[in-house]
């Protein structure tokens, strides 16, 4: 039975990626999970140390959003040997924008949004689901979905303001060195790994699959089946 693990995103529960996981378990796929606030610290060795307690002693393919794909690629790229295939979904290597990497978020809107996670979580938060679920066919449904999970997520005793530091950081020379098949899905209407990022990533790494799909940041939702057949093709 072919493993798969899913991550999830900033300030957001592994049960928000429970439509999916469903789908994949309904296709014979032994299916786990991880909230990247199930790590034991905010810095990447602890992320990298909590997903390969997942990923254990075999290899399995790993699908991540947003800063869950981010965290899954640069474990692919330092475990070849343990991942037999990557789809991120929503994510980007570099998630701030940059003279040679012009289509990324700009650099002041960023520094606002720390600034309101650090004065005001809550009140912040409030404004985030919506963000992500720009372009959704199912706005309002999407919506309800991705507070539940924030809500959960700031319960946490994970210190999110340092996890979007992890964000801010390039990683395009990890996600250089991927050698297992990789897919990278974003999304037309996606304003945070935006999909002008798109003929950036098949410059930065030529033998990754770049797909742009319609609708918002939250793939996984938007477009399960289609994730279910990306997994499905990879293996």
């Amino acid at each position: 039975m072919s493993r798969v693990i899913l991550v999830s995103g900033w300030c957001m529960s592994a049960d928000v990626m429970s439509p999916l996981e469903g789908a994949l378990v309904d296709e014979g796929f032994s299916v786990s999970s991880l909230s990247l606030a199930d790590a034991e610290g905010e810095s990447w060795d602890a992320l990298l140390s909590a997903l390969d307690l997942q990923v254990g002693e075999q290899p399995a393919l790993l699908v991540g959003w947003s800063l869950g794909g981010n965290l899954c690629a640069r474990y692919a790229a330092q475990n070849p040997d343990k991942v037999s295939g990557l789809v991120t979904m929503g994510s980007t290597p570099r998630f701030v924008a940059a003279d040679d990497w012009p289509a990324g978020k700009h650099p002041d809107a960023y520094q606002e949004f720390a600034d309101g996670i650090a004065a005001d979580i809550q009140l912040t938060m409030k404004g985030f689901a919506p963000i992500c679920a720009r372009g959704s066919e199912n706005l309002k449904a999407t919506i309800r979905t991705l507070r539940a999970s924030v809500k959960w997520a700031i319960s946490q005793p994970a210190d999110w303001r340092v996890l979007l530091d992890r964000l801010a950081e390039d990683a395009r020379p990890q996600w250089k060195d991927i050698t297992c098949p990789a897919v990278h899905l974003l999304a037309e209407s996606d304003p945070l790994a935006k999909a002008g990022i798109a003929d950036d990533l098949k410059k930065l790494a030529p033998a990754h699959n770049v797909q742009v799909l319609s609708g918002s940041h939250a793939i996984f939702l938007d477009h399960t089946e289609a994730v279910v057949h990306t997994i499905k093709t990879i293996l």
